[in-house]
């Protein structure tokens, strides 16, 4: 039997596009859930701070052969040499084992300074997400401050964390848009099929804003929006069900 392409452009980029909403669901999931969990680590440092700023910046997730770094950046926008002190804190396997550092920190008028710490799997607590906060004392540019981050721990081998994420995001690209294109762009559709064009658009839409959330470490808005999604399915299924 001979198949026209008609035959295979639907089934085709249904598939590709039910699997990039997947990943990007999973790609999502993987930006936010560190923070989130790191978001309760070290709970007495929010105490002392008088507020929280973003200073820290983690990778998103590693793999059990990598050793990575956190880093936090400060600034001094004064026209004097700014003095505080940099408290950090980080998971070591456990969220109530933690290993302490403390530093010293002069920086000249209009300089910045960038402080590092070495992460590796094994700080992971539970073998899941590394987590970190830092915190500050108060100096003549700021009052004290704090900020924490968390990595994911990804048990894939033979790639780091940041290729996974990255061929991750580049599978997104590629399966959303080559499903929309199959799907929806090399015929015309039905009256049914029309009914779902919304429904998909706006999941597609809501499972992306969770996504760029998450790249920016809101991952309070990127869980709402997640679990948005989970409304937007029931929506898909009961038209299917219904039709």
């Amino acid at each position: 039997m001979i198949f026209q392409k008609s035959d295979w452009h639907a089934p085709l980029g249904a598939l590709l596009l039910v699997l990039g909403l997947l990943l990007t669901a999973v790609i999502s999931f993987i930006f936010f859930w560190p923070d989130m969990e790191a978001s309760l680590f070290d709970t007495n440092s929010v105490a002392e701070a008088n507020g929280r700023a973003r200073m820290l910046r983690c990778p998103y997730a590693i793999t059990p052969a990598e050793v990575a770094e956190i880093q936090a950046t400060f600034k001094n926008p004064l026209e004097r040499e700014i003095t505080f002190i940099v408290r950090s804190r980080i998971s070591q396997g456990y969220v109530t084992l933690m290993r302490q550092e403390s530093e010293l920190v002069r920086i000249p008028p209009g300089e910045e300074l960038t402080l590092t710490w070495p992460v590796a799997p094994g700080d992971a607590a539970y073998g899941r997400v590394i987590m970190a906060r830092i915190l500050t004392t108060r100096s003549l540019a700021a009052p004290s401050q704090q900020d924490f981050c968390g990595i994911l721990l990804l048990n894939v081998p033979g790639l780091a964390g940041g290729q996974i994420v990255t061929l991750g995001l580049m599978l997104v690209v590629l399966f959303l848009g080559g499903g929309a294109w199959l799907w929806w762009g090399k015929r015309p559709l039905s009256d049914y099929q029309h009914r779902f064009v919304g429904p998909f658009t706006l999941l597609a839409l809501t499972l992306l804003a969770s996504l760029v959330a998450g790249l920016l470490n809101a991952w309070l808005i990127a869980l709402v929006l997640l679990v948005l999604t989970l409304v937007l399915v029931g929506i898909i299924l009961e038209r299917f069900a219904h039709h």
